[in-house]
């Protein structure tokens, strides 16, 4: 049987009509040979919510979105999505359908959050619709106050830099070279120091090992000391003992020697009283007293005169001479 060319036409049509309707719906998210219910959700902001994103679960895809229109055609009521989700998948009836960021490039999904209840939708249904802030939402949130304050900083830093900008005179420039050259000649010599140290190593590393011996023998001598304790405090003890002993013993002659001295004096003392002895003749007797003065001052006129007139007593003549007059001795100045 011969098919007209116009049937041909016609069923050729009819097949694409039919494959295109069947991609429009695959790709809205509906398989017309699909096992799926219809569960519907109300918004307040879709939040680039559009036709064919997905529907997770746990992170697994159990549907898509397909259909999203005004409720009532005014923005008032709500914005209704239409979901297209897995017949198996029981979903009780106080379940939620967040709207979330899907990636890193903008794109939104349902997350489907299901509930405790134990009533179930019986087939198609309405669970509660919700907006959650995904992964790049909120690193956004948290990244424009940290865009605020690093202007602020930056804002700061160049106040900053600009006062520095003028405090940075070309004297305070030569004086910070001059600082930093110092620093430098203070850490060469400082450098120098210690190669010089290190150089002395060997000496040091004698002294200290000489520093550790003596510190060796102090102990050592501190250790003999302390056993020997005992015996020094006896010594010191017996020592002290024969000091008292000794200045008692030279403290008793000094004072017999003192008491016979001062015996001897008032013997003395007492023979002068009694009128004995030469002394005590000289201190009682008056007439013994004048005869010495007036023999006193005779001898001091007679030297005297001697020394005034000395030819009166040598007389050397080898011819002989005419015999002087005699004439008696002069008196001394102040002389009795």
């Amino acid at each position: 049987m011969k098919i007209a060319n116009e049937v041909k036409i016609g069923l050729l049509g009819v097949i694409a009509v039919a494959i295109f309707m069947l991609g429009f719906n695959y790709l809205k998210g509906k398989g017309m040979l699909s096992s799926a219910r219809t569960v519907t959700a109300k918004y307040d902001d879709v939040s680039g919510l559009t036709s064919a994103n997905r529907i997770t679960l746990n992170g697994y895809e159990v549907g898509s979105v397909s259909d999203i229109y005004l409720e009532g055609g005014t923005i008032e009521e709500g914005i209704t999505v239409e979901m297209s989700i897995d017949k198996e998948i029981k979903i009780p009836k106080n379940s939620s359908a967040s709207i979330v960021a899907d990636g890193l490039l903008g794109t939104k999904a349902i997350q489907l959050t299901l509930g405790n209840s134990n009533e179930y939708l019986d087939g198609d249904g309405t669970i509660q619709g919700q907006i959650q802030d995904g992964m790049i939402d909120k690193v956004g949130d948290q990244i424009d106050p940290i865009m605020k304050q690093l202007k602020e900083t930056l804002s700061s830093l160049n106040e900053s830099v600009a006062s520095i900008n003028n405090i940075l005179t070309p004297t305070t420039q030569q004086n910070i070279k001059n600082s930093v050259a110092s620093l430098t000649s203070t850490l060469d010599q400082f450098e120098g120091f210690a190669k010089t140290l290190n150089n002395q190593k060997s000496n040091v590393d004698q002294v200290m090992n000489n520093m550790t011996n003596i510190s060796s023998d102090l102990t050592g001598f501190s250790k003999n000391l302390n056993k020997n304790n005992g015996v020094i405090t006896r010594t010191l003890s017996n020592l002290e003992t024969t000091s008292q002993n000794f200045s008692k013993i030279q403290l008793e002659q000094t004072v017999a020697k003192l008491n016979t001295t001062i015996g001897s004096l008032q013997s003395t003392l007492n023979k002068v009283n009694n009128g004995k002895g030469s002394m005590a003749l000289l201190m009682n007797d008056a007439q013994l007293y004048n005869n010495i003065k007036n023999t006193s001052a005779t001898l001091n006129n007679l030297l005297y005169d001697l020394s005034a007139r000395p030819h009166r007593y040598v007389n050397l003549s080898l011819f002989g001479g005419k015999k002087k007059k005699a004439s008696p001795p002069l008196k001394a100045p102040n002389g009795d």
